[in-house]
């Protein structure tokens, strides 16, 4: 593969300075409400079963190298499922976190790229569990922000649906589900957390 299709794998109508500081703002926004999920999960249950550890892309450059794209173009993160208030892991799962700034919309969208992983060579050897997708709704209203979990059944079926092309990604190729098609759930302890194997609606 050439740099310069690497480089455009990621990149779209933003300039490089822009593209690179967005990297870093939306990467910190998804660790954090990861973070949330976890620390809440692990809270309703009174005991420590989730854990977490990094292993895409977690800086903020423009990868233009196919050697490199290798090693950050895949899930951000590895979810591990431990015994109960334990750090012995018993399962270990690809996860990403998709946000979007609104609360209501009619339709919501993942970036192809998430789910897709063209050149990730390495996941199977890693877990044998297919990526599932924190998606956070209502981020421009901090407080009443709302999740639900994607699981691989669910985002075989938002696949089929077909390519879109939103302007809030830069026209950047995306599947799109919706919205009332899922359950959602508040960052809130007191109310029932999303299981990782529950189904949607």
């Amino acid at each position: 593969m050439k740099s310069e299709d690497v480089y455009n794998y990621r990149k779209d109508y933003r300039s490089n300075d822009r593209f690179e500081n967005d990297i870093k703002k939306f990467s910190v926004m998804e660790e954090k409400y990861l973070f949330q999920f976890i620390e809440i999960h692990n809270k309703r249950r009174h005991k420590r079963s989730l854990t977490v550890e990094p292993w895409g892309n977690l800086n903020n450059k423009i990868i233009k190298d196919s050697e490199k794209l290798k090693k950050y173009c895949r899930p951000d993160y590895i979810l591990n499922t431990c015994y109960d208030n334990s750090y012995i892991i018993k399962d270990k799962q690809p996860i990403e976190v998709q946000t979007c700034s609104l609360l209501n919309p009619d339709f919501c969208y993942i970036k192809k790229s998430k789910i897709d992983w063209n050149f990730d060579e390495i996941t199977d050897e890693v877990c044998n569990k297919k990526t599932i997708i924190l998606f956070v709704l209502g981020t421009k209203y901090i407080g009443d922000e709302k999740y639900s979990l994607l699981r691989p059944e669910y985002l075989k079926k938002i696949i089929k649906n077909g390519i879109f092309y939103p302007n809030i990604f830069g026209g950047k190729e995306s599947y799109r589900f919706i919205k009332t098609d899922l359950k959602w759930r508040l960052f809130n302890h007191i109310t029932t957390q999303q299981n990782l194997k529950m189904e949607e609606k």
